[in-house]
């Protein structure tokens, strides 16, 4: 032990110094906390307690400062951009992972399928900070409508363990990209959340088509512009066979199913060159299974005209309220014979027969919907793909004009019957 002489030159033992207030040390005197103010960093203003509010009820704000959201990390050096260093290709990269939307989500493999695309989608995410937030908030949505949409059919077909769990992890990812980069208002992250388009399938369709309008190269997740796109190469003159080929391939790979009866239709009478590749076997076999179904459909009518007998019967309980209605009748290529026969047979005013071969079409319908210039419209389903649920039939709720759908052929009979069926009191809240 040391001397006591020793520690009387050491001089009295310090007294124990108390811990820090904060963190780990303290400050010794007011120029260092001087100093700490000098070189503090200034806080983000906290968010508005309201926004916090929609936020929790299942909204993403895009009127949060950017102050509040995480700075993305650098794109890599190989990664090409546009002029406003938007990256290329994001619709693409999506499309590759996660895959077209499904036509059906009817059996377990097919709910397996989805789950990995969305898996795969989730994990390509490091670009889309750099994409406008528009493009952004319609990625999240797509992808949460195609979440929402294999959750719904999991109650009736079932997910394993590990397959709910990857869905989970998938709904987790989405909400934390939501808080960070705060893209704008989305449904279909609070489980409360129900279709705003009347299905999950039909949202992810609307959030396809405006991606498709906000990334720079175009995407290549919407079915109806793809189809649009093979119109117009069609129609042009002299147009090699190839990009023929090549508009058919994008078409598919967007997402339209092979037996839509816009492509069967369009591409008909390119069987010969169709079967250069292996790729359209599926479309050459519904191509073949249409030109069937026309000639059974043809068959029908010319029996029905031959048969004499009065259609709608004289007795039918809806004569009074169609008869003077200003129809559109949509589907298929005009048949003059049928449409002049539909319009007698139910006393319209009027029946405009408007074909399908492009997208504007609906729109033209919705507009005269939108005006009232319109009572009534008929649907050849057998003749029209998906995107009449997402154009016409909203326009027909929103202006209360009534709608039918014929599953099969154009005679008077299918028409009577599909109004039967549509146009009953237990219709009424369709």
């Amino acid at each position: 032990p040391p001397s006591a002489a020793a520690a009387e030159e050491a001089g009295p033992e310090p007294p124990p110094q108390a811990p820090p207030a904060h963190g780990p040390a303290a400050a010794d005197d007011d120029s260092d906390l001087d100093e700490e103010a000098d070189t503090a960093v200034v806080a983000a203003p906290p968010p508005d307690p309201a926004a916090l509010e929609r936020l929790a009820s299942g909204g993403l704000q895009p009127e949060w400062s950017r102050a509040e959201q995480t700075v993305p990390r650098p794109l890599a050096p190989d990664v090409q951009t546009d002029g406003a260093g938007v990256p290329l290709g994001l619709g693409a990269d999506l499309l590759a992972h996660l895959g077209p939307l499904p036509q059906d989500l009817a059996d377990a493999e097919a709910l397996r399928r989805e789950v990995d695309g969305l898996t795969a989608a989730t994990h390509r995410l490091e670009p889309w900070p750099f994409a406008p937030r528009t493009a952004q908030q319609a990625m999240v949505g797509h992808i949460v409508a195609r979440a929402r949409r294999v959750q719904e059919r999991a109650e009736g077909v079932g997910l394993s363990l590990e397959e709910r769990d990857a869905l989970d992890r998938v709904f987790g990812m989405m909400t934390a990209y939501s808080k960070r980069e705060q893209p704008g208002f989305v449904f279909g992250l609070m489980r409360d959340h129900t279709p705003v388009h009347g299905s999950w399938a039909e949202d992810a369709r609307v959030w396809a088509d405006r991606l498709d309008g906000e990334l720079p190269d175009g995407a290549l997740l919407n079915p109806e512009r793809a189809l649009d796109r093979l119109s117009d190469v069609l129609a042009a003159p002299d147009v090699p066979t190839a990009d023929v080929l090549d508009a058919v391939g994008d078409a598919l790979d967007a997402g339209v199913a092979s037996d839509d009866p816009r492509l069967v239709r369009a591409v008909a009478g390119r069987m010969a060159d169709l079967k250069t590749q292996a790729r359209f076997k599926r479309l050459r076999r519904a191509i073949r299974d249409a030109r069937t179904a026309d000639a059974e459909d043809d068959a029908a009518f010319a029996a029905e005209v031959a048969s004499g007998r009065t259609e709608p019967p004289a007795d039918w309980p809806l004569r009074d309220r169609i008869a003077g209605s200003r129809a559109i009748l949509i589907g298929g290529d005009r048949r003059e014979a049928a449409r002049a026969r539909i319009q007698a047979a139910f006393a319209l005013e009027s029946l405009d027969w408007v074909t399908t071969d492009h997208s504007r079409s609906y729109a033209s319908v919705a507009h005269r919907i939108d005006t009232g210039g319109c009572d009534l419209v008929i649907l050849l389903r057998s003749f029209i793909g998906h995107d009449v649920d997402r154009i016409v039939i909203p326009a027909c709720r929103s202006a209360g004009v009534p709608w039918v759908s014929v599953e099969r052929g154009y005679g008077v009979t299918q028409v009577r019957l599909a109004m039967d069926r549509f146009l009953t009191s237990s219709e009424a809240a369709r």
